[in-house]
């Protein structure tokens, strides 16, 4: 293949010399086989057979891309769309696919808590699970968890301590206090909440036979 017979315009060239250039070129590149470029080489008689190749490859490869990437954000809405639906509401095949993206994505745990919790979705259970909350019953792990506190810090200044505890240690609880009744932890429950402003989870907890209750909080 001489460069005179690919790179010259075609007009120059007979319709014979043009097939031979467009054969010749094909033999030297295999990628060439899968473009035929007659019409684009009539339309533009300025343009030589390498030049003809070479933009139908690059307008081929520029469709892939373009479509990888609609592909690709089609998966992404698709995705997003099922973590965030109740699985109870999700179709058997839907439900085939949910499980696939969780398993690829490492998250098997969660696809195997769906099976059991079927009005959660995924996204509500994964939230869960990497906060520590799944599985949890409260009334029997925040006084596991969380440090003795045996009297309250009514002062401004104690609960000023007391909220930068929690805002340094987001999700964990923390005790405000113990008090012998229910009603005794509700009316202190109330006083903070409206010392706190919002941001901030207030919790009774009664734990003991005698109606001993705590008061409990945490900034999510």
């Amino acid at each position: 293949m001489t460069a005179t017979s690919v790179d010259i315009p075609n007009t120059q060239m007979t319709r014979r010399q043009r097939f031979t250039a467009v054969a010749s070129f094909r033999k030297h590149h295999a990628w060439a086989v899968d473009y035929e470029p007659h019409t684009l080489l009539d339309h533009n008689p300025g343009m030589s057979v390498r030049e003809a190749f070479e933009q139908l490859k690059a307008e081929a490869e520029r469709e892939q891309r373009l479509q990888q990437e609609k592909e690709r954000r089609d998966v992404q809405r698709t995705a997003h769309r099922l973590y965030n639906t109740r699985y109870c509401a999700l179709e058997e095949p839907e439900r085939i696919q949910l499980r696939i993206f969780l398993e690829n994505g490492g998250r098997k745990d969660i696809a195997d808590a769906l099976v059991d919790n079927v009005t959660c979705s995924a996204e509500s259970i994964r939230k869960l699970i990497d906060e520590g909350e799944w599985d949890r019953d409260p009334e029997k792990d925040w006084l596991a968890i969380l440090p003795p506190r045996a009297q309250p810090e009514p002062t401004v200044g104690g609960i000023g301590r007391f909220l930068a505890d929690l805002r340094a240690h987001r999700r964990k609880w923390r005790m405000w206090g113990t008090f012998p009744t229910s009603e005794g932890a509700e009316h202190e429950a109330r006083v903070l909440s409206q010392r706190a402003g919002l941001g901030f989870d207030i919790r009774t907890v009664t734990y003991q036979p005698d109606g001993t209750t705590g008061v409990f909080a945490r900034r999510p």
